[in-house]
């Protein structure tokens, strides 16, 4: 059977080229039937993983986050029912993060997107009133998005040191947004400071903000972080990172339904995923769409 290979040269600043070597020195010598798509633009990505969809049994995707979230997109309309291997060489790679043993080599990765077993994991879709996005870790807005934004301009740096050096930059100018957020049994309105929807546990490049996620339960659990002064984010960024947070008075955490509702008079840059959407509309939903894609494990 053919197996499809996307790669996103742009992620994890060039990763995917220079493992290129490595990639085709594996398919030959499991000696795989592949074809190979380097990538020029996120549309080519969605136009190469719809091709793949018809033409191939398991399409591999060597990239990070913003690659899968950007291939399952057109899930929002299609049916995904092949399997999808990752190859993580992104600069934040959270939804293998979650799922991969840690300091995997690079050969079982490898192993893993090829020849792993199949899972099903769900997805969050966000939707407004005329558009719907796919998210498969997280998907939130306030200073994280703000942070997300940010750290598109900062490339060069991986992981959490980039995302923490964003955080610094746009903390200066934050301010906190007013929001009301409902479901079938739960209600709030007030200042936050953050709201992440977590499908899975990071975001961030690694930050925990729903550690209790888990991508196939059929779930979205929900942090939100109230208003704090900027002296306070600083000082409970560990607490963040480690997942702990979810204990602190300042936080609200849990699963709240399906769906869930959010109003802002504030327009909304969401990060799904690391990417960012914009969405001017004061009223959006957060929903699960549970067995969205088989993941190769």
């Amino acid at each position: 059977p053919m197996i499809g290979v996307i790669i996103n040269p742009y992620a994890g600043n060039g990763k995917g080229i220079k493992k290129l070597k490595y990639i085709q020195d594996f398919i030959n010598e499991k000696k795989l039937k592949c074809k190979i798509e380097i990538t020029k633009s996120k549309e080519e990505g969605k136009e190469k993983f719809i091709e793949f969809l018809e033409k191939c049994e398991r399409i591999v995707l060597v990239g990070g986050d913003g690659t899968l979230n950007n291939a399952l997109q057109v899930g929002v309309d299609l049916n995904i029912d092949k399997t999808i291997g990752m190859i993580p060489v992104g600069c934040g790679n959270d939804f293998v993060r979650g799922i991969y043993e840690r300091n995997l080599p690079f050969y079982e990765k490898m192993e893993k997107a090829f020849f792993g077993k199949e899972k099903y994991f769900d997805a969050g879709i966000l939707e407004s009133k005329d558009k719907k996005f796919v998210f498969l870790n997280g998907c939130g807005f306030g200073i994280d998005s703000m942070t997300a934004k940010k750290s598109e301009e900062l490339r060069v740096l991986k992981g959490i040191l980039r995302y923490l050096i964003s955080l610094f930059l746009v903390l200066k100018d934050f301010k906190p947004i007013k929001v009301k957020i409902k479901s079938h049994d739960f209600e709030y309105e007030g200042e936050i400071t953050l709201i992440t929807f977590g499908n899975g546990k990071y975001v961030g490049g690694g930050f925990k903000l729903t550690p209790l996620a888990d991508p196939s339960d059929g779930k979205i659990d929900v942090s939100i972080i109230k208003k704090m002064k900027k002296i306070e984010i600083l000082k409970k960024l560990p607490k963040a990172i480690m997942g702990t947070h979810i204990n602190d008075p300042y936080c609200i955490y849990g699963y709240f339904g399906n769906p869930i509702e959010i109003e802002s008079e504030n327009y909304y840059n969401f990060h799904l995923d690391g990417e960012i959407y914009e969405i001017r509309e004061e009223k959006v939903f957060i929903k699960v769409k549970g067995n969205f894609f088989k993941f190769s494990i």
